[in-house]
């Protein structure tokens, strides 16, 4: 259920649905709070609300999660999972300097 839920969220900011996406992940707030702050789904929750951050235009409220979200995938799945590598490239990319071209 959980992961249904986050891709339906992931869906809704995709396509532009950013209150949708916000109330989707909402809910599943409850879900990792139950399950605490360094299980792998919190981190997958602050990864997917840094992304609706990011599309609302709060960059540095999407450095702040993706920074925790880090800490938690390299915690719980080790630094060469995907999920941990691509939330450090994503981090990466957003600490950079934004330049308009």
């Amino acid at each position: 259920m959980t992961v249904n839920i986050g891709n339906l969220a992931a869906r809704y900011s995709q396509t532009g649905r950013l209150q949708a996406a916000e109330s989707a992940l909402q809910s599943l707030r409850i879900k990792t709070d139950l399950r605490g702050p360094m299980h792998v789904d919190s981190g997958r929750l602050l990864n997917n609300l840094a992304t609706l951050r990011e599309r609302q235009g709060h960059r540095a409220a999407a450095v702040d999660l993706l920074d925790s979200a880090s800490l938690i995938f390299d915690a719980a799945l080790g630094p060469d999972h995907r999920s941990a590598r691509s939330c450090r490239k994503t981090l990466t990319r957003l600490k950079k300097p934004w330049t308009r071209r």
